[in-house]
């Protein structure tokens, strides 16, 4: 397994964390991220690889869909090859997860921090609750 992650780090292993809805089963890693929790040990650890040298392997990509239970700031927000690259994202976020410091970008972020950026490099936004802090964003050039 490999999970997707920030570009301005190198590619290597991370702590892998369940959150209190998931579960270990089957080899499935749904409710998992590899943000840091200060509160919990990490339960396995999962190779990562950056978003932008993952997507570097494809000119153009239609559809991209993100569900990464918290880390969808941290893996756009230090992309540089997403907006020249993808026609459209959607994926599910999570405003109550702990934040990782994005050096240079944001100490603190939301979903509105992130569809500001998208808005800014030319994508349309809507964003779609589901509850209070978690929902969808779909966006699209």
């Amino acid at each position: 397994q490999i999970a997707v992650w920030r570009s301005d780090e190198d590619d290597g292993v991370r702590p892998l964390h369940m959150s209190s809805l998931g579960q270990w089963e089957n080899g499935a890693t749904g409710g998992c991220n590899v943000l840091n929790y200060p509160d919990r040990e990490a339960e396995r650890e999962t190779q990562v690889i950056g978003l932008d040298r993952l997507i570097s392997k494809e000119p153009w990509i239609d559809w991209m869909k993100l569900d990464c239970e918290g880390s969808e700031c941290p893996i756009l927000l230090t992309s540089e090859l997403f907006p020249s690259c993808v026609a459209n994202i959607v994926l599910e976020y999570h405003d109550f997860l702990p934040r990782t410091s994005l050096p240079g970008i944001k100490e603190s972020y939301t979903v509105e921090t992130l569809a500001e950026y998208l808005r800014s490099v030319g994508y349309r936004v809507r964003i779609e609750p589901k509850g209070e802090k978690i929902g969808f964003l779909f966006a699209g050039q």
